[in-house]
């Protein structure tokens, strides 16, 4: 797989392969989560580059490469620097990179009512089913986009999880804060 895919590609790909097959293949990272590969202290040190995550721990000595800090997502500069992305063309992708992380609360405001998006979160991926024919309006049968639907999705839909191949992975679900 090309290292440099542009977006429109991803997102393509995404669909066309399903995406909750390519989170089944690969690790789905966030912000918070692909920060904690950083390179420091014996931890790998990954970048993100076109909404895939890549392992750089050969040539970013102490976290660092050229400038690029690891655990961080980089498209945008790496397009700008001087590299480009061709240096990592022979690396595979180790994990999907989503930049979207929500809680549950923030998950609620995505209902598919008033010109917002509908997402849905099952097992902590969220997905965006805004543009779903079986999610007009942000409701699917009694459910209601905005929402964990989990439990719904692995116990009670006659579909399961496959369905999920046909909308965009777009995001994870943070998980609550204990008080």
């Amino acid at each position: 797989m090309k290292a440099k895919l542009s977006l429109v590609l991803m997102l393509g790909l995404l669909m066309a392969i399903g995406s909750y097959a390519l989170a089944e293949e690969l690790p789905v990272y966030s912000p918070s989560s692909l920060a904690q590969y950083d390179g420091l202290d014996d931890s790998p040190a990954y970048i993100a580059i076109d909404g895939y995550v890549y392992d750089v721990s050969s040539v970013f000595a102490d976290g660092t490469h050229a400038g690029f800090e690891a655990g961080k997502e980089w498209t945008e500069a790496m397009e700008e620097s001087g590299h480009g992305t061709a240096p990592l063309t022979d690396l595979e992708p180790v994990g999907v990179f989503v930049a979207l992380e929500l809680t549950l609360e923030e998950l609620a405001q995505f209902t598919g009512r008033d010109d917002n998006r509908a997402y849905v979160a099952v097992e902590g991926l969220i997905y965006d089913v805004t543009d779903s024919a079986r999610w007009r309006g942000g409701m699917h049968n009694s459910y209601r986009a905005g929402r964990d639907l989990t439990e719904e999705i692995m116990n009670a839909s006659p579909h399961g999880v496959r369905v999920l191949g046909n909308v965009p992975l777009v995001g994870v679900l943070l998980p609550e804060e204990e008080e």
